[in-house]
């Protein structure tokens, strides 16, 4: 699905410049569990809602990486693959935690 995004991204435009932002995983992953995961969301009526323990949430997540957001994380595949198709100097990458801090 990326790949795909970022194909077409550069058939409409070769010349763009393309800003990353990325966070450090672990406090991407315990966002992630905080805001999505504890909770069985896509789940049959009686198990709808029930919290969901971290490491089960991981276990899940582990098994299913490449249709899972967790394989979001890995941040070197996807930005390799834009530096093939817009080039190197086009690509920027920026810290979330580093605007965190600024705006404190």
């Amino acid at each position: 699905m990326r790949a795909v995004m970022a194909k077409h991204l550069h058939e409409l435009f070769p010349e763009a410049k393309i800003l990353f932002t990325i966070r450090n995983q672990i406090y991407h992953v315990k966002s992630l569990y905080a805001s999505v995961g504890r909770l069985l969301r896509e789940a049959p009526a009686p198990y709808k809602g029930r919290h969901v323990t971290l490491e089960n949430y991981l276990e899940y997540a582990y098994e299913r990486w490449n249709d899972f957001h967790l394989s979001f994380l890995e941040f070197n595949h996807t930005i390799a693959f834009y530096e093939e198709l817009f080039g190197k100097e086009r690509i920027h990458i920026f810290l979330f935690e580093n605007f965190i801090s600024d705006n404190s």
